[in-house]
C-alpha cells in the first residue's frame, strides 16, 4: 500500500498552495488502481506560525533548526511515501528528503481539491508505471 499526503486548507480538502503554511494534510491510501481518503490531520508547523507570525526571519535561527521544525511537522502524516504539492520551500524539501518522502509537484491548474490531485497522481502513476 502507498500513502500520499496533500496540504489542504479546510474540511473540504481544498488545496493549499504552500505546504508549510497549510492548516491540514489530507492523507490517502493507494491500493492497486484506486485511492481512499484515510484522514485529515492538523499541521503543527502552520499552527505555530499562525500564533507567532511566520516564524523567524533569516539569520534568527539556523537552517538546521528550520529543517528540524519542518521534519517534526511531517510526523503527523505518518509513513507517507509521497507528498503532492504546488509549492515546497527549501527547508520542507530537505525535511521530506530526510524522511524519504517523495515530493510530486503539481500545478494549481491540476485541480482545486485533494481528490483532483489524487486523480492526477493516479493517472501519472499509471502512465509512468510507478510502483
Amino acid at each position: 500500500m502507498t500513502k500520499v499526503a496533500i496540504p489542504v486548507t479546510d474540511i473540504h480538502n481544498a488545496i493549499h498552495i504552500r505546504t508549510g503554511r497549510a492548516p491540514y494534510f489530507a492523507v490517502f491510501n493507494v491500493v492497486n488502481n484506486s485511492f481512499r481518503f484515510e484522514r485529515r490531520v492538523e499541521n503543527p508547523h502552520a499552527l505555530k506560525q499562525h500564533r507567532h507570525g511566520h516564524g523567524p526571519h533569516k539569520g534568527q535561527a539556523s537552517d538546521e533548526h528550520r529543517i528540524q521544525n519542518h521534519a517534526r511537522s511531517l510526523q503527523v502524516i505518518g509513513e507517507c511515501d509521497y507528498l503532492l504539492a504546488v509549492a515546497v520551500g527549501p527547508y520542507m524539501k530537505q525535511a521530506l528528503q530526510r524522511r524519504g518522502i517523495k515530493h510530486v509537484k503539481f500545478k494549481k491548474s491540476d485541480g482545486d481539491t485533494a481528490d483532483d490531485f489524487m486523480h492526477a497522481f493516479m493517472k501519472a502513476k499509471e502512465d509512468q508505471n510507478w510502483s
